[in-house]
This record gives C-alpha cells, structure tokens and sequence, in this order.
C-alpha cells in the first residue's frame, strides 16, 4: 500500500466515524511557546483547554510536522526524522479511552491487515482502565501489553495540557533485534506506530498535574512514514515511496555511496523544502536558526560525499516535488521562492564550507588530548559561520571531545566587546541612569499611550525638538527593540499636531531607543504620545 492510500484510508475510516476531516495547519504555530507544530494536535490545544469551542468536537487530520530534538541521531536508525506527516484522530469531550482503542484496532487490523499476534501494546503504569480494554474488550493476550512509566505519559514540556497514553508497537521480527516486548526489545524491531493520549489533565511542568481539563479529549497520533514502512515491508523508512525518488535523485548525484549521510540529507532537504514553503527563512534566531542549521548540516554532509565538490539542492528538488504535488500544492506554488531561498544559503555557506572543513580537518589532525579547543570551535563559528552544534557533529564522529567551556569564554568577550562599542549606547549621556526600564507591550498590542521620557539630538538631552531626526525613549513602547537579533520595529508616534516617524527601534541596556524624524510639530518632554508599529512589517518579520 503506498503512502498516499494509506492517507486516504486513514482520513476516511475516521469521516466513516464521524470525524471530520481538518487540513494541515503550518509549521509554524499560533502558540508562541513553540517554535513548530510537532504534532497533529498543536493547532487543536484551545480546544483540548476549553478556551475556544469547536461544533465539530471529532476531528481527523494528517499534519505535516517539524520536530529537531532528535536530529543528532537521524541517519543513525530506522526511524528518525525532523520532517514528518502525522496522523491523528481526535476528540474534543465526546468519546474516550475504549472508543480510542476500538478505533484503532479496527484500522489496523481490518483496514491495514495487519497480523494481530505482531501487535504490542503499553499503557501508563497505573492505568488499569486502558489494560483492561486491550485485554478484556479488544481480547489481547496478557503477554502483549506491558505497563511503562514516564514513555506512557504524554505532555508538551511545557505548561498544559498532559495525561496517560497506551502506545501500539509492530514486532518486526527476530532480524531487527531481542525479543521482549517494547519495553526491554530491540528498538528497532519492535516499532511504536501509533500513540493514543488520554488527555485529562492540567500541568505546570512535565509530569507535575495541577488540575484537571474541562472535558477528557483523546489525541492520537500515527506516524505515516512509520506505518508505510511496515506496509510496504522496508527495512528503513528512507526506501519508502515518500524518500525513494529523492533518495534515488541523490545516488545520481553524489560520487561516494554513504547511507547514513544519505538518510540526513534527503531528510534535511525535505523539512528545509517544508519550512520555507511555510514561510521560515534562513536566520539567526529562533526558526530561521533551525532552518539554517538543517541547511548547513546537510550541505556539509553532501560535500563529504560528493568528493568535496559543489552540490546543490535544485539538482535533486524536482524528485521531492513530484512525489507531493496532490498532497501539499503549495510546495509547487512557492518552487521558485523555496529554490531562491535555498540557493541564497548555498552560495552563502558554500565558500565558508570549503574554508571551515580545511581547517577543522587540519585541528583534527593536530588535536591534543582527543580535544577540539575553545579557541577552534570560536573561530569556526565566528570566521567560518559553523554552527557549534555542526562542529560537535563532526567532532564526534572523529571521536573527539569539545572545549565548550573555553568557547563560551570567548563568546562572552566577544558580546561585551560588542555592546562597548554598540553606536547608539555611544551617544547617551553619561548621567542617564541606565537602570530605569522602559515597559515593552509589543507582545500583547501594536500601540500603546506613552510619555516621552528622553530626547536626544547630537548626543545632547532636549528639553523639545522641533523637526529633523532625534532619539527619543518612552516609558512604554510597543517597539520591538533590536539587541543583536531580530531587526527594530519602525511606526509611528502621534498627537495632536504632532507627527514622528520611528525608523529603527534599539535595545540599550533596559532602555528601548527610538530613532525617529519629527515630520510635523515639536515633540516635548513628559508629553503623551500614542505609539504605533508598522504591523505588517511586524507580522513579515
């Protein structure tokens, strides 16, 4: 079964069931406490909380989804990766553990035809609702289902909502590793494919419960890279039908047959493919960090395989597009945008790769003590753009240690060296007490009512300005001040007779310094002021 009918049939069986069928929401989430959705379950959470109301409480939905945590060993097994699809069956107050459980054994076994006796199940230590439903209700010898501990509660690791959840594993057979049982077998033979979460409750931190939820939701999830590798009987989810045609593309391209760098690169490829697509560039912070780290990593890897010669990955894009164009279009629509962006951070990287490599090859060599030195490692980052995190890699696999003390000793002195030379904290007078605060409100609105505590021109205090460019601070401000990463909002401050426009916004010690241009009337000291961000830059930052 290919992995598009195995989509279909899921999505089906449960519209067959009263679900209703959701499309993908983005990588990127609505809830700021999380850089991207990493499971189907994530843009439903208001829901689950009972802050928002849904008339459709049973929903079903197959996700696309981005999850890093594991990327150090993505090559290094089966059934790893940081872009995947998953899917999910949900309820928002209305069925519960045993309609869950039905459901699924349903599916798998009528649907799919999987053989029952290469099912395993878990369940939550204490839980004997849900082991007594396998055994009793579903009819699942004793044998197969094991109780486990902290695998078997779910949560986000952050505030919110958790609860236990029994797990469906498939015994791959004795070639993949001990028998045992999930818990106490060989990982790779005896494969979780499918997570039923019993949300009930309420936490502060993971596994700490201080409440209970208004309703009790189920939330599952099914990996559908993990069940076509079952389905299509493949040893590794790389030589399903959602890799292969990128995997093949790859072998035409490369010198050096590698199979775990091979598994990194087309699965780095593909989530960079998804991240842009949903509209992450390659930065510094936060997500674009993520997304230039993946881009890095497996250009690195690439040029280790491709006998230190330039790879691109235009050469091998078509082979992913074709093989998603019904699912996801709008990986087709943004080609051009997703092939820019790509090619921007290959030009970028590609002269720093070469240089990096010839010296990391060189200290590798050199290296004292199985160590790769702080001042190594800095000047990797610093000259060469390596992340620390690609060094380590690297590092690794040539069995050598970190100085990483050494290192974050060289980057502190760097970021104060940099904030005493920092222009705009160059030209505040030296009586200003730095240790006032200016409040920012930029998180949760786009203005705001404030007095202008402070203005500068030519590095003197005025008491007025009357046009022309000028700093001034506020007691409160909207503006998103730069200190190092994302760029300063720029707007508007108004009042009557009154017109100002912000150009930069700068972050200086507790003080957010707006570099503005009076354009009508003169601004006062202790004056109001209504101050206003440009949204839409805002919002395409």
């Amino acid at each position: 079964m290919n992995s598009n009918k195995i989509r279909e049939s899921f999505l089906s069986f449960f519209e067959s069931k009263g679900h209703n069928i959701i499309p993908s929401s983005s990588l990127i989430p609505h809830d700021n406490s999380l850089l991207f959705t990493a499971a189907g379950m994530v843009p439903l959470k208001d829901y689950f909380l009972g802050n928002k109301k849904t008339d459709t409480p049973n929903m079903v939905s197959s996700q696309k989804c981005i999850r890093t945590i594991d990327i150090d060993i993505i090559g290094e097994t089966d059934r790893h990766l940081s872009f995947f699809e998953m899917l999910g069956n949900f309820s928002v107050g209305e069925y519960f553990k045993e309609d869950a459980i039905k459901y699924s054994y349903e599916y798998i076994t009528e649907v799919l035809k999987v053989e029952k006796d290469k099912l395993w199940f878990t369940v939550y230590k204490d839980d004997d609702e849900a082991y007594n439903i396998w055994k009793n209700v579903i009819g699942v010898p004793e044998k197969r289902i094991q109780r486990g501990n902290e695998d078997n509660f779910w949560h986000m690791n952050i505030p919110g909502p958790c609860g236990p959840c029994s797990e469906i594993f498939i015994d791959r057979g004795s070639k993949y590793g001990k028998d045992g049982g999930p818990i106490g077998g060989g990982e790779d033979r005896f494969i979780e494919i499918w997570n039923l979460v019993f949300m009930e409750s309420i936490q502060d931190q993971p596994f700490q419960v201080i409440d209970e939820l208004p309703k009790k939701n189920i939330d599952t999830g099914m990996g559908l890279e993990r069940i076509a590798m079952i389905m299509q009987d493949k040893d590794n989810l790389f030589d399903t039908d959602l890799f292969k045609p990128l995997r093949d593309a790859l072998l035409s391209q490369i010198t050096v047959n590698d199979n775990k760098y091979e598994k990194i690169i087309i699965d780095h490829i593909k989530s960079s493919t998804f991240m842009i697509s949903d509209g992450v560039v390659p930065t510094n912070e936060g997500r674009g960090y993520v997304l230039r780290r993946i881009i890095r990593r497996a250009l690195t890897h690439a040029y280790k395989i491709n006998n230190e010669e330039d790879f691109s990955f235009s050469d091998i894009f078509d082979s992913l597009e074709s093989s998603l164009l019904d699912v996801y279009p709008e990986v087709k629509s943004k080609k051009t945008f997703i092939l820019e962006e790509l090619k921007s951070e290959e030009d970028q990287f590609r002269v720093t790769l070469k240089q990096g490599m010839s010296l990391l090859e060189q200290e590798i060599k050199e290296s004292k003590n199985n160590t790769l030195s702080g001042e190594v490692i800095f000047k990797l980052y610093d000259t060469f753009g390596f992340p620390v995190d690609l060094t380590r890699d690297l590092a690794e696999e040539n069995d050598l240690n970190l100085d990483l003390a050494a290192y974050e000793k060289l980057m502190a002195e760097q970021r104060a060296n940099a904030k005493k030379e920092n222009k705009f904290e160059a030209v505040l007078p030296s009586a200003i007490n730095l240790s006032e605060e200016t409040e920012f409100v930029g998180y949760e609105c786009s203005s705001s009512e404030s007095i202008i505590k402070l203005i500068l021109k030519n590095g003197e205090e005025l008491e007025a300005v009357s046009g022309g460019e000028c700093m001034i601070v506020l007691d409160t401000t909207p503006f998103y001040g730069e200190s190092g990463g994302q760029v300063g909002d720029q707007g508007k401050l108004t009042a009557k007779d009154l017109e100002i426009d912000v150009l930069d916004t700068q972050k200086i010690g507790n003080f957010h310094l707006h570099i503005c241009k009076v354009n009508r009337g003169s601004v006062k000291l202790n004056s109001k002021v209504k101050a206003e961000i440009d949204t839409v830059r805002r919002q395409a930052i």
